[in-house]
């Protein structure tokens, strides 16, 4: 059961407003979904390992620039 229907309506126009904020919520909720799962699998693909030491970029190659800038 959905709250409005133990709500008034303001106006003809509320069930529509509700259902366009169900629609937006649920885009929105299905890309955070996504994003955070890829967030998760690129910290564990990228996690540390053992013996391997972080590469250090000065920036000065104009590859790199183009990355740090």
């Amino acid at each position: 059961m959905w709250i409005q229907d133990y709500l008034d309506q303001a106006s003809s126009y509320a069930g529509d407003i509700d259902m366009l904020f169900v629609i937006i919520t649920a885009i929105v909720g299905v890309w955070f979904v996504a994003v955070e799962g890829l967030f998760f699998y690129f910290m564990i693909k990228f996690r540390e390992k053992e013996g391997v030491k972080a590469q250090y970029l000065s920036g000065t190659s104009k590859k790199e620039k183009q990355w740090l800038t």
